[in-house]
């Protein structure tokens, strides 16, 4: 899902992207949990924590 990879850092929540791309939070879950394998929750504090590494590994 894009938005979400290109919204992380903002306070973001599965009703609000829902509510964003005119549909339920219900069929938006399943519809993330059925393209990624993981819930809302866990997509995107894994796209934030691969976000976090890249930006740690340039530190180095």
């Amino acid at each position: 899902m894009k938005c979400v990879e290109t919204r992380y850092a903002e306070d973001i929540s599965l009703d609000m992207l829902a509510d964003k791309l005119n549909m339920s939070s219900t069929y938006l879950s399943v519809y993330i949990k059925e393209k990624t394998g993981a819930n809302f929750s866990e997509h995107i504090n894994s796209i934030r924590i691969r976000r976090a590494k890249q930006l740690l590994w340039k530190q180095i």
